[in-house]
């Protein structure tokens, strides 16, 4: 039994704190109310002053009529000339790469090409003059001719582009086959070292 009247005890105190909690929770949400209304008016009448001012302004401005600029269309312009162009004509050669206009003017930049040797005057460095003799009234000459020794007389060919066209004591006058070319060639070697050319009598006016 006394365990019985605890229990009572105890689950009324639990009632009675409930209730008390739910009656303190409406008090306070009825005091609440007044304050989140008013709080709420200007945020109401803000909301309700914007949309309405942004219409009008916006109907002022659809209502106005654009004004033309008349200065513009009126203003005289000056006529306008076709230009004749014939549309069969061939088109103008584009001008030329900068490439192209370059490599002539390095061409012309590079050294000439040396002349080729003259062969005449490389054989006659071959012969050289050692002596002369006499034989039977004519005059002979003793040359070398590279490594070989030989005796010629006047109007003897040497090798294959000299000929012996004049003996003397002091030195032999060779020319080329053609006689266009001649030297002359004495004991210390070639009196003239460019040989000089002739020129036929018969070829003269």
């Amino acid at each position: 039994m006394p365990t019985d009247k605890r229990k009572l005890i105890v689950l009324f105190c639990l009632v009675a704190f409930w209730i008390a909690l739910i009656l303190v929770q409406r008090h306070r949400g009825e005091t609440d109310r007044p304050i989140q209304g008013a709080a709420a008016l200007p945020a109401a009448s803000t909301q309700r002053e914007g949309p309405v001012v942004a219409p009008r302004r916006q109907t002022k401005d659809r209502m106005e009529i654009p004004r033309l600029k008349l200065a513009r269309v009126e203003r005289v312009r000056p006529p306008y000339e076709p230009e004749a162009r014939n549309i069969f004509a061939s088109s103008e050669a584009s001008p030329p790469l900068p490439s192209a206009l370059a490599a002539p003017s390095a061409l012309a930049a590079l050294p000439a090409p040396p002349p080729p040797p003259d062969l005449f005057l490389e054989e006659a460095k071959r012969v050289r003059f050692l002596g002369f003799a006499t034989a039977e009234g004519k005059m002979m000459a003793f040359v070398t001719y590279g490594s070989e020794l030989l005796v010629v007389p006047e109007t003897e060919v040497i090798g294959s582009k000299l000929r012996v066209k004049e003996v003397k004591e002091d030195g032999i006058l060779v020319t080329s086959l053609d006689g266009k070319k001649e030297i002359r060639l004495g004991l210390t070697g070639p009196d003239v070292a460019p040989p000089s050319t002739t020129t036929q009598r018969g070829n003269q006016p």
